[in-house]
């Protein structure tokens, strides 16, 4: 264990250049950093093989819940927590959790260095389920009998060990629960019996020292082919959350942008709100007030299908994920700033910079129109879409704020974008958006 260095005065108002930070800090101090950051040799292209293509092979059947693909995923990733010194915080000593259904969560820790800020934890997590084999009723479509689930959410399970083992060779001052979830899948999803939800509402650990969440879902490959953005959503709630993030150096190739995670979830039709759904499982740490993020590419054509191979990963980009994550990790790991919660909270201005440059892209050459062959009428709806938020974004970068029709044709404009690049809905569906 490296010694603790000793701690700096600081100024409260000057920790990431804004005041607020979710409770008293006239006293706070920032300490320093453990020294040299974690090391990134858990992120190589070899070892993102051996794990994510461990967990997406065929021996694991598809992961699905009470299954022994399920039971073999579970050993396999305790075993990999377990020898790179990472902690149990399961039940009974354990890295298990039962939860009611049957399922199964798998949490770990890695004790922080500080004798006052290793009492806080940031979560980091990735479900480990999947869909089984085609023909069960969720899992369909043509490739083969097997859905993987490389993507979905094999790929975020070796960010997760990666992430995991880095940070049990060289802790933080806070410590970090490692958390890979049962039952995110149907039919659990946005049930009581969804591991995530079944966790926040049975902690393992006092759910009020968890100061910040960050879930992974879908970051194995590219939202349409070729295009590898990266998003951030709903830091917009905690604004120190979101200045960390946005402090943090981008890995070079990389565009991580962040959204608001309202722009996914808000179901607009016709211009008019129509429904909101959650997408996974920051849904219940956000219901708890905690500061939280998505992490996700989106989904593509091959979500949910047997097509979700390891051989359609973006191997390098997984990589470049996983170091930007730690690098996050270890900054908010390292501070005494307590992130605030602000229900409701929007970046407004940030969500229409990144929602131009989505919909620019998609309709350059070798965008989503080209690669995917989409209509003309898609075409001229993503022209449109791009028009109204490039006035929408020209006029809150003159200090104007969002109307919510303004908020509501930003959010159809992205359900428009998700419908097109996902296989949930045929493409003239996506046109009501």
């Amino acid at each position: 264990m490296l010694e603790r260095v000793a701690r700096i005065l600081f100024v409260a108002t000057m920790v990431f250049g804004i005041c607020g930070c979710g409770e008293d800090v006239d006293d706070h101090v920032v300490p320093q950093g453990n020294g040299p950051k974690p090391s990134t040799e858990f992120f190589s292209a070899a070892e993102l093989t051996r794990t994510i293509g461990e967990l997406s092979s065929d021996e694991y059947g598809g992961r699905e819940d009470g299954t022994p693909g399920a039971q073999m995923a579970r050993d396999f990733i305790i075993n990999e927590l377990s020898l790179c010194g990472v902690e149990p915080a399961g039940e009974n000593g354990t890295f298990e959790q039962v939860v009611t259904g049957g399922s199964i969560n798998i949490i770990g820790k890695v004790q922080g260095t500080d004798d006052v800020l290793s009492n806080r934890y940031i979560q980091i997590a990735g479900h480990y389920d999947h869909l089984g084999t085609v023909g069960n009723g969720v899992c369909s479509g043509p490739g083969g009998a097997i859905c993987n689930g490389a993507d979905d959410n094999a790929a975020a399970v070796g960010i997760l060990i990666g992430v995991a083992c880095a940070l049990a060779n060289n802790p933080a001052k806070k410590s970090i629960l490692i958390t890979s979830w049962g039952s995110e899948e149907p039919p659990d999803f946005l049930t009581s019996r969804m591991g995530s939800q079944y966790w926040v509402a049975h902690p393992t650990v006092p759910l009020a020292a968890v100061e910040t969440s960050l879930t992974m879902d879908l970051v194995g490959s590219d939202l349409w082919p070729d295009y590898p953005i990266h998003m951030y959503m709903g830091a917009e709630t905690s604004p120190e959350l979101a200045a960390t993030i946005d402090s943090v150096a981008k890995p070079a190739g990389l565009p991580i942008r962040r959204a608001g995670i309202h722009l996914a979830e808000q179901i607009t039709l016709n211009g008019i709100p129509y429904a909101t759904t959650a997408w996974s499982d920051y849904d219940a740490f956000r219901d708890a007030r905690i500061p939280f993020v998505f992490i996700s590419n989106g989904q593509n054509k091959r979500y949910h299908r047997p097509t979700d191979t390891f051989d359609q990963l973006n191997l390098p980009k997984i990589g470049q994920e996983a170091i930007f994550l730690l690098d996050v990790i270890w900054e908010l790991g390292n501070t005494f700033v307590h992130p605030s919660f602000e229900k409701g909270r929007t970046d407004d201005l940030v969500d229409a910079t990144t929602l131009v440059e989505l919909l620019t892209a998609a309709l350059a050459s070798g965008g989503i129109v080209d690669t995917l062959s989409l209509s003309t009428t898609s075409k001229s709806n993503i022209q449109s879409d791009l028009a109204n938020v490039q006035a929408i974004n020209n006029q809150l970068a003159g200090g104007s704020s969002a109307t919510a029709t303004q908020i509501n044709k930003m959010a159809a404009a992205t359900q428009r974008l998700m419908c097109l690049a996902g296989n949930s809905y045929s493409e003239a569906a996506c046109q009501n958006f």
